[in-house]
């Protein structure tokens, strides 16, 4: 069986916090993101169940549009970096096929 909440440092408290606030708020590919309304009702029932800290969701609900702003702004720059990447090995790999191509026409050629 896992901890309760208060049995957690406090920053261990606070990342559980954080994790599961990112968990149900971003969209997935198989889900879209709760409301705020949402996350209010399942953060209040796992403080009640005894899972995430109490002062600690006080502190994210006091802040809730804030933090919730700073959550999708680097989201949205990771999914920029994400598709930066991306483009970056489709490049690589059409290089290095065009390389490939071009060793095979030279192959015996002298």
């Amino acid at each position: 069986m896992g901890r309760t909440a208060e049995q957690l440092s406090l920053g261990a408290r606070i990342m559980q916090v954080a994790d599961v606030f990112t968990a149900i708020t971003e969209d997935r590919p198989y889900r879209a993101g709760m409301t705020t309304e949402q996350t209010v009702e399942v953060m209040h029932g796992l403080v009640e169940n005894g899972a995430l800290d109490h002062e600690v969701v006080q502190v994210l609900m006091t802040h809730f549009d804030e933090i919730n702003e700073a959550r999708m702004r680097e989201q949205r720059r990771a999914k920029r970096e994400f598709e930066a990447f991306a483009e970056d090995v489709r490049n690589a790999s059409a290089d290095e096929a065009d390389m490939n191509l071009s060793s095979e026409k030279n192959v015996g050629v002298a």
